[in-house]
């Protein structure tokens, strides 16, 4: 069955009556930092979580617009720009704390900058498509 979901997205996409207007959400959930804990990935405290078509997830936070969590979430809005996602910026992705290393050579330790991880809130928009 889940091979036969992308082709069915193509076809939907593809369509010429498929618009902004004629795709709806499968399912939505008011998504706060409070239930995701530590896993929470934006810096945002709180948005509206949503799937479409079995399986674009997308997340809308308040005052700032509709952004995309999964690539085919990307493909509908590349395809469909009339429905005003966004790429997710990197101000409202949540950093991980540096993960630091001694430098061999002496002196300061060496730190890389990593991102939350975005899994725990896609797995979440997922079961709202089921």
């Amino acid at each position: 069955m889940k091979k036969l979901i992308l082709p069915m997205l193509v076809l939907v996409l593809a369509s010429p009556c498929a618009n902004a207007q004629s795709v709806a959400a499968t399912g939505s959930l008011r998504v706060t930092a409070t239930m995701f804990g530590d896993t929470w990935p934006l810096t945002a405290d709180e948005g509206i979580l949503s799937c479409y078509l079995s399986g674009a997830v997308v997340i809308s936070i308040r005052g700032r617009g509709t952004f995309t969590l999964n690539s085919l979430a990307l493909n509908m809005m590349d395809s469909m720009p009339s429905l005003g996602w966004r790429d997710l910026p990197r101000t409202l992705w949540a950093d991980e704390p540096p993960l630091c290393v001694d430098n061999p050579a002496g002196g300061s330790q060496i730190c890389a900058r990593r991102k939350k991880s975005m899994g725990p809130l896609i797995d979440a928009g997922l079961d709202l498509c089921d």
